[in-house]
């Protein structure tokens, strides 16, 4: 079974779900959902097309997935396309449980080649205007070229790729209880202050781009004029007094939670200047008050950062009760 990314951001934009999942070998489907690193994609970003990036990588494997909303009543012809192997699936509904598979093929073809084989194509289908229907596609690639899109012939249309407007993403609110943290990227947001994300409308739609991370450190020197939140739980092994650090360029706040719930999150550390890497000691606020935690017990963690231009990065750290300075470490941490 095909796992999630924890996170319950709401899409209100058209679009598809795009998930990856890296380092897969194999050419077919079932190499894709056999393996274990099928738990835990890689990234996720909302696709706003109806194909998937082309040449991107091998040894991988993509899950599309979304709702159809057709814009007439009637009967409505489904197909795919890939390289390597694809299967489509249709639920009659919204609910992805009832899911169908309605068209697949084994082998490959080249982009938009939707005739090579019989099975690429499903039967008429009726669907009702205005109605969501949950739609996925799962597509492995081996090596050399890969690709995937799906198209669809509507009563008063041709075939052609499946149009944005007709289309939403699917929101994932599972856990799949992945070791690190979820961290979601903003991209294409101007300015270093944390209030130019915070009141940025993508900040409160969906984010470009998701994926989780092992530890407390996310990647440096990635890109600029960008926001990143991390979040998940944190789960101590020893009941004491724990004190928190973050760092980063340009400004970060940290959030700890009392419980696991992120309503009752307060702010611990932060600062408004900019720290190199593990800076941890610059400004004074950047460090928290000591702070009792419980063995056993999960408390909702989140921070959230803002890069103008030039180096970026964001870690967090703790001392626990006895010990020194260290990353947060996935030992301690979900998704």
């Amino acid at each position: 079974m095909l796992g999630a990314l924890s996170t319950a951001v709401s899409y209100a934009a058209p679009g598809w779900t795009l998930e990856t999942f890296s380092s897969i070998s194999g050419s077919q489907v079932k190499d894709l959902t056999s393996s274990t690193a099928c738990y835990a994609p890689s990234s996720r970003s909302v696709l706003t097309s109806s194909a998937i990036p082309a040449n991107t990588a091998d040894n991988y494997g993509s899950r599309i997935r979304g709702y159809v909303v057709p814009r007439v009543s009637g009967l409505h012809t489904f197909w795919e396309s890939g390289d390597d192997a694809v299967q489509l699936f249709l639920s009659p509904d919204e609910n992805p449980a009832n899911k169908q598979l309605i068209a697949s093929h084994l082998g490959w073809t080249n982009q938009l080649e939707w005739e090579k084989y019989s099975t690429q194509s499903s039967r008429p289908i009726p669907l009702i205007a205005g109605k969501k229907y949950y739609i996925e596609v799962l597509h492995k690639e081996g090596g050399g070229l890969d690709h995937a899109s799906i198209a669809w012939a509507t009563p008063t249309s041709a075939r052609s790729l499946i149009p944005l407007d007709a289309t939403l993403p699917f929101v994932p609110s599972d856990s799949a209880g992945i070791p690190g943290l979820l961290r979601e990227v903003y991209e294409g947001i101007p300015g270093h202050q944390l209030a130019s994300l915070l009141n940025s409308p993508s900040f409160l739609a969906a984010p470009s781009r998701s994926e989780v991370i092992p530890t407390g450190k996310a990647p440096t020197n990635v890109a600029d004029n960008y926001g990143t939140r991390l979040r998940g739980y944190l789960t101590p092994t020893i009941s004491g007094e724990y004190t928190f650090w973050e760092s980063g360029d340009d400004q970060v706040q940290l959030f700890l939670s009392t419980t696991e719930n992120s309503a009752d999150k307060q702010l611990i550390a932060a600062h408004t200047g900019w720290a190199s890497p593990e800076q941890w000691q610059i400004f004074p606020t950047q460090k928290s008050l000591p702070i009792r935690l419980v063995a056993g017990k999960s408390y909702y963690i989140e921070a959230i950062h803002k890069e103008g231009v030039g180096g970026d990065n964001l870690a967090l750290a703790w001392t626990t009760p006895g010990g020194a300075r260290e990353i947060l470490p996935s030992s301690v941490l979900r998704a």
